[in-house]
């Protein structure tokens, strides 16, 4: 019913399995099996515990105990961040200064990349299921899949909103900060959460608590500018 319309395949359309939409999300493919992915990604455990990380793959294995007929795949792309926010409306020198150091800091840092995770699930319904998927389904994975979680990626560094997630805020502004994490991943700086930005910085004596504030105070002041709000 669903075979090869050509002898010989004449390019890659060809050689995909998929057929059609069945439902939303789910692709029946030309072997009779279906077919769905998933964007993902995994929460920022670069400060987390042994403990944590293990629990986490612990429910990873509960969800993937599916039986047979299964098959799990997991995509993972590398691509290059997008560069800093273009220049903005600085009200005097000193925050202009302040910004276009951060700017020379940022790409003196080298390339920028972040990545972005895909699961695929498939499924060969038992009447339409044969040999063949067999050579592409994981060793044992009917019975145990923890070597497959401790394979998968299931963290990611966050790298924060591309643009200020503020209503009060123009559309699509700039973060309130750029920097940079571990592994070339950057970091995009924004205090606010809708509407609201309360934050409170705590840390020891010395800890640059007053550098922080005063860094963030001036980023935002471009913003406001913009807006007619006050910085206070």
């Amino acid at each position: 019913m669903f075979g090869e319309t050509r002898k010989q395949p004449q390019g890659l359309a060809d050689l995909l399995l998929w057929f059609g939409l069945v439902d939303d999300g789910i692709v029946l493919q030309r072997d009779g099996s279906l077919l769905a992915a998933w964007q993902y990604r995994g929460p920022d455990l670069q400060s987390a515990t042994h403990a944590e990380v293990a629990a986490i793959a612990r429910r990873l294995n509960r969800i993937f105990r599916l039986g047979s007929s299964w098959m799990i795949q997991v995509d993972s792309f590398r691509t290059y961040s997008s560069g800093y926010s273009p220049d903005g409306a600085f009200p005097d020198h000193v925050t202009a200064l302040i910004d276009r150091e951060r700017r020379e800091q940022f790409g003196q840092e080298g390339s920028h990349f972040e990545n972005e995770y895909f699961l695929t699930l498939s499924y060969m319904p038992p009447i339409a299921a044969t040999e063949k998927l067999q050579g592409f389904m994981l060793t044992g994975a009917e019975k145990d899949t923890r070597n497959y979680v401790d394979l998968m990626p299931i963290s990611a560094v966050w790298a924060g909103e591309k643009t200020n997630p503020s209503a009060l805020m123009p559309p699509n502004s700039p973060p309130l900060i750029y920097a940079a994490t571990q592994g070339g991943t950057p970091y995009r700086f924004n205090l606010y959460d809708n509407d609201v930005g309360h934050t409170l910085i705590v840390g020891p004596t010395g800890g640059r608590q007053v550098s922080t504030v005063s860094a963030v105070g001036c980023s935002v002041v471009p913003i406001h500018e913009s807006t007619g709000l006050r910085v206070r």
